[in-house]
């Protein structure tokens, strides 16, 4: 059974982190503890080691891509596991990192870099095919779409929606100085 490389946690507030550089290759042979990736967050950069021993594939993130934290940036094959023949090349430069088995899997979505012309986090991509959102009608300050964006589109969806009605809705003091 492959091991998940995922995005680690650096910081107590960290939501990404950058792909730097990989120090590996898809297809080189890793052994556990060997820095494979530098990350780069707001604070820091970090050497982040292989979580096991076998054969890098699968690398979903690439140098440059922004990650959140805890999704899956590659896989590492025990060396038997590697033998049975590598991932096809297209499959490896589209692969979603969050299906719902936790499993890469290609349908077409990558970090921005779908034939679609816009860019969009693998999160943010899966995020508007849940909620049957255009990504062409969402707008972004950065320039890539991510989660927040998404997010913030489909409350404003519901909220046009709703109408006046969800202005209307009770709420104590406290959660109306909260919001």
């Amino acid at each position: 059974m492959p091991t998940t490389v995922i995005m680690p946690a650096l910081e107590l507030a960290q939501e990404t982190g950058k792909v730097l550089r990989w120090m590996k290759a898809p297809g080189d042979p890793v052994r556990k503890g060997e820095a494979i990736v530098e990350i780069e967050t707001d604070k820091v950069t970090v050497e982040i080691e292989a979580p096991a021993a076998g054969v890098l594939r699968d690398v979903i993130a690439h140098e440059g891509d922004i990650v959140p934290v805890g999704q899956a940036i590659a896989m590492i094959y025990a060396s038997d596991e590697a033998a049975a023949g590598p991932a096809p090349e297209s499959t490896l430069s589209t692969a979603s990192p969050l299906s719902p088995q936790g499993k890469a899997h290609g349908e077409g979505q990558g970090n921005g870099r779908q034939g679609d012309g816009i860019k969009a986090s693998p999160l943010a991509r899966r995020l508007a095919a849940e909620h049957g959102v255009d990504l062409a009608q969402i707008k972004s300050s950065s320039g890539k779409i991510e989660k927040a964006d998404v997010l913030a589109h489909v409350e404003r969806r519901a909220a046009a929606a709703a109408g006046a009605a969800a202005r209307l809705t009770a709420a104590s003091p406290k959660a109306r100085r909260l919001a």
